[in-house]
């Protein structure tokens, strides 16, 4: 029986269940852009920890150049001058609604 497949297959199924999401109704830019930046450093460091590898010989680097986001105002003000000031191209997508 292979245990990581399996453990992996529980990781996938858990964050489908929306039961386990966490819904956060005080969006605003500063809080999102904070919780970016954190992403950003995350990003950082586990380059640095795949550098330490011999297959990768300080070649692990990640770098964002375009980010998706939805229409919300979150993502407007300082955390859209924040993506322009470092070359990070928003793309916003707008949400689709069906008469049906």
């Amino acid at each position: 029986m292979d245990y990581e497949k399996n453990y992996k297959g529980m990781e996938e199924r858990a964050w489908n269940d929306n039961s386990s999401r966490i819904l956060l109704n005080n969006k605003d830019a500063p809080l999102v852009l904070r919780s970016f930046k954190r992403i950003l450093v995350n990003m950082k460091n586990e380059a640095e920890a795949l550098n330490e590898f011999e297959e990768f010989k300080n070649k692990a680097r990640f770098d964002i150049k375009r980010l998706c986001t939805d229409e919300g105002s979150e993502f407007m003000g300082a955390f859209a001058s924040y993506c322009e000031e470092h070359n990070i191209r928003l793309t916003v997508y707008k949400a689709a609604f069906s008469n049906s």
